[in-house]
């Protein structure tokens, strides 16, 4: 790369990167205790038991042009005998998402 007046550039020298389609924020749960979201992608989280075990995935519904709060949640849960993903529903909020994935187990 060069810079304004021909001459190369430092190494990392006024280069700025833009990210894009950063992993947006877990959504916040008031009654599950005892679980934590972790980031799997965009729109995307393991939800996780207090000792680190995966128990299914929450994921937000296609945008479509609809805000946030008009996208209902969906919670997932991997079957080994079928080698892939069943859904256990779909939900309007992340904590009945996530409390039918805790009772479901």
């Amino acid at each position: 790369m060069f810079d304004a007046e021909r001459k190369p550039m430092q190494k990392g020298a006024g280069v700025m990167t833009t990210h894009t389609g950063l992993a947006p924020a877990a959504p916040r749960l008031v009654r599950a205790r005892g679980v934590r979201l972790v980031s799997a992608g965009r729109d995307l989280w393991r939800v996780t038991d207090g000792a680190g075990i995966v128990i299914g995935h929450l994921s937000r519904a296609a945008s479509d042009g609809a805000s946030d709060h008009e996208r209902p949640y969906r919670a997932r849960r991997f079957r080994p005998s079928s080698a892939g993903f069943v859904d256990v529903g779909t939900f309007w909020s992340a904590d009945d998402a996530v409390d039918a994935l805790r009772f479901s187990r």
